[in-house]
């Protein structure tokens, strides 16, 4: 502190107005003005040292150099001039009133979840892809493959939000987020915070009980006024998420039922191929009949336009040399739409091939050439 004081000091001795008996310090000339007049040079030379203090006339310099001198070692945070606020609070950025709500809406989300032993994974806000929480369901402390996603929102205003009669809370969100959450397998919540009552509702986007709205402006979701997350809202969710999963065996399972019953009323055997494309109905004595859907058909559709042929017979035609390579014996060989040619020794290796190159989506090669 000392070393300050004396360098402070020896500033100021070093710009104090001369007292009788010393030679005046020279102040600073102006270019192109070769020795100026006293009042060019002062001029300059204090609104250099005094920028921020222009009402200090020549009378009061010395004084106000031992007060700024005193300060100076006193500390920085007494040069404030007076009435000026503190040394870094201009640029100290303000936190807006809708980030607290926002985290202690989530807070609030997450806090009931946990209330019934799940796990939470909060994907953070600072990236805004649509959902805040993920989380992971546990039965008695045990884990399930069960989990689904969570948006939470807050609103001041759910009373002006009310419809039909106070049975709805029509919420307003973004069209694009709507359409991609109906994509997604792994059910999502949209929950939204009532911080006035703390109280959060909440619906599942893919089966809603009252259809979402969509025009220009947007999208809205309905959420049922009693769906709030306490213990009764936390075990139906339960439900519909495993329900959500379970969803393909359910239809596996009908399906297999609806086959067994055409072949019995209908004397055929029926194959089913949802992931391939195919429906193939086996009539006496050697007869198939073949239909397409999916990704297959819209290949095949791309093809019946180049070729002119029928969509279901260019089907049949395909599937029939397919089953008389499998048949036959002999290696293969497989050629690309690029012309290299993959040699295989077994149908089971071909069944491989052609799975891989269905997970890679090869759109442009459909139907590789065969030859024995």
């Amino acid at each position: 502190m000392d070393e300050v004081a004396g360098l402070v000091e020896a500033v100021l001795v070093s710009t104090r107005a001369p007292v009788a008996g010393e030679k005046p310090v020279a102040g600073p000339r102006r270019p192109g003005r070769g020795g100026g007049g006293r009042s060019d040079r002062a001029a300059g030379w204090d609104a250099y040292r005094f920028p921020l203090y222009p009402s200090v006339t020549p009378s009061k310099r010395g004084a106000f150099r031992a007060a700024r001198a005193q300060q100076w070692v006193a500390g920085p945070e007494s040069l404030a001039r007076p009435g000026a606020a503190s040394f870094n609070e201009p640029m100290a950025p303000k936190r807006p009133s809708s980030h607290v709500i926002a985290e202690e809406a989530v807070a609030s989300a997450a806090k009931s979840f946990r209330s019934r032993g799940w796990a939470i994974e909060n994907l953070g806000r600072e990236y805004d892809y649509g959902e805040d929480l993920l989380v992971r369901i546990f039965e008695n402390g045990k884990a399930t493959p069960y989990s689904f996603f969570v948006q939470v929102k807050s609103d001041s205003n759910i009373a002006q939000r009310m419809v039909s009669g106070g049975m709805f809370l029509s919420y307003p969100v973004d069209s694009s987020h709507l359409q991609s959450w109906e994509r997604f397998w792994e059910p999502v919540i949209l929950a939204v915070w009532d911080p006035a009552d703390d109280v959060t509702y909440w619906e599942m986007i893919q089966f809603p009980e009252r259809p979402a709205r969509r025009s220009r402006a947007g999208a809205r979701i309905y959420l049922p006024t009693d769906n709030t997350l306490d213990a009764e809202g936390l075990a139906r969710i339960a439900v519909r998420t495993r329900l959500r999963y379970e969803q393909v065996q359910r239809e596996q399972q009908g399906a297999q039922v609806l086959i067994t019953m055409l072949e019995s009323l209908l004397d055929v055997r029926v194959g089913y191929y949802p992931q391939a494309g195919f429906l193939i109905v086996e009539e006496p004595p050697d007869s198939l009949r073949v239909t397409v859907f999916g990704r297959m058909k819209e290949r095949l559709e791309r093809l019946e336009e180049l070729s002119g042929q029928p969509l279901e017979s260019m089907a049949g035609e395909m599937l029939r040399g397919f089953v008389d390579k499998l048949e036959s014996s002999g290696a293969f060989e497989i050629y690309d739409a690029a012309g290299n040619a993959r040699h295989v020794e077994t149908a089971a290796e071909f069944l491989r091939y052609l799975k891989r190159a269905g997970e890679l989506r090869s759109v442009s090669d459909p139907n590789p050439r065969i030859t024995r």
